[in-house]
């Protein structure tokens, strides 16, 4: 900038020479020599800054520096004392070492007799084995492996065995229980029974009849995941068990594909709700016949099998048919389809007000329940709820006993009212007063 500010007076005074200074020539070399000359002073003033930062870092240094070599006596200071410490750790040592050499060589000289290895225990009681750990022990290895064995148990069956078991492995909640049926009779509900299956699928109708507390509420579909779990006993029971509280009850077979109705209840025709869907029929009356159990309990069977049975459940037909049966019937029970093997009950969800849906002990598997939270999940079932079938009472005290019963619910047969309630059902003089007590009471 310098040589080029010179080099722009050169210019200039070359100039003045053969002109003035009013030329426009050198008015425009007088402002471009003021601009090089404002340059010139920025980069003094910037290169001042910058050498003042250098002295600055310089003078830094320079008390760095200072203060390290002030600070050499007190380092030297502090390793003469180290090496001090040193100088009598390492005499201390040495002389250990020529103590413990003449120990070991007087050792050698004088040989004796015996020698105390550890000062002897006095108590007069054994050393081992040592009573309260080996009893700790054992206790341990007796909870352990029982423990084991039933977490083995457990992991390594499929099929679960009671109501706790199901809700550990599902959020669905549980309606009820039913005990296990080894009457060999598929109709196990009747008017005066009170046999504990038969107080049991009371309790399911109460629970029922406590949440269809509407009155266009009626419809009941009971399925299941898989055939052989008790689908169509659970509901020709719990239309038997309605139909006793006197309300008009209808048990409707939509399980269409492999209809059991007809089977049970000993129907000689062949007709049935599917005739009236496919068109072939168009008098739904004609088609419900009488269960023969109770003049409350009315049927509607499947009929004959479909060559399209889902096209049928679709068809607008059937929510005609459900339409009319709303306005004739308290309650509609409907055996419809396993849902683990056809689509079927998906399709009739559409109608239900409530979903049952039937479980197995000791033969459902584990991952049915599974399918049923994701079917529950995905909304392909509303309003579900569970019910387990088969439940074996006298292997499970839980079950009935948490109810308030007992096993022994009943008058007389083996299962008879429990001492709690002041029954034996054997006939003794002490059960008959109990039971004239028990009636002044009420």
């Amino acid at each position: 900038l310098i040589n080029k500010y010179n080099q722009m007076l050169l210019v200039r005074e070359r100039l003045l020479r053969s002109s003035s200074e009013d030329n426009p020539l050198i008015t425009d070399i007088n402002h471009d020599i003021s601009d090089l000359r404002k340059g010139v002073l920025s980069g003094i003033i910037s290169v001042r800054k910058g050498l003042n930062i250098e002295k600055k870092d310089l003078q830094a240094k320079n008390r760095q520096l200072n203060n390290m070599v002030a600070s050499v006596p007190e380092v030297e200071r502090e390793l003469t004392e180290i090496m001090r410490q040193q100088s009598i750790k390492d005499k201390l040592y040495v002389f250990l070492l020529e103590k413990r050499e003449e120990n070991s060589l007087n050792k050698t000289l004088t040989v004796p007799v015996a020698s105390i290895v550890d000062t002897p225990d006095v108590t007069g009681g054994p050393v081992e084995p040592n009573k309260p750990k080996t009893f700790l022990i054992a206790f341990v290895f007796g909870l352990s492996i029982p423990a084991l064995f039933i977490f083995l148990k457990d992991m390594f069956n499929v099929k679960f065995k009671d109501r706790m078991d199901v809700e550990r492995l599902t959020s669905v909640p549980v309606l009820g229980e039913i005990a296990k049926n080894d009457t060999g009779d598929q109709f196990v509900v009747k008017a005066k029974s009170t046999a504990p299956i038969v107080e049991l699928f009371r309790l399911v109708r109460n629970s029922l009849q406590f949440m269809l507390n509407e009155p266009d509420k009626k419809v009941i579909n009971v399925t299941s995941t898989v055939t052989q779990e008790g689908k169509t006993f659970f509901s020709m029971n719990l239309a038997l068990s309605f139909a006793l509280t006197n309300k008009k009850v209808i048990l409707v077979g939509l399980d269409i594909r492999r209809p059991q109705l007809k089977k049970h209840f000993s129907i000689m025709t062949n007709k049935g709700i599917t005739s009236y869907l496919s068109g072939q029929e168009t008098d739904l009356d004609g088609l419900i016949v009488p269960s023969g159990m109770s003049e409350y309990l009315d049927l509607l069977p499947a009929g004959p099998v479909p060559p399209n049975p889902n096209e049928l459940l679709t068809n607008s037909r059937l929510d005609q048919v459900f339409e009319i049966l709303r306005e004739k019937y308290d309650y509609i029970i409907v055996d419809t389809a396993p849902v683990g093997m056809v689509s079927d009950t998906f399709l009739l969800n559409r109608l239900a007000d409530v979903n049952l849906y039937v479980t197995r002990a000791n033969y459902s598997s584990k991952k049915y329940l599974a399918l049923l939270n994701s079917y529950v999940a995905d909304k392909r079932l509303t309003s579900t709820y569970l019910i387990v079938n088969a439940v074996d009472m006298q292997a499970h005290s839980y079950s009935y006993r948490k109810y308030g019963y007992g096993y022994g619910y009943g008058y007389g047969s083996k299962y008879s009212y429990s001492s709690a309630y002041g029954y034996g059902g054997n006939g003794s003089d002490e059960n008959q007063k109990s039971k004239k007590r028990k009636k002044c009471w009420f």
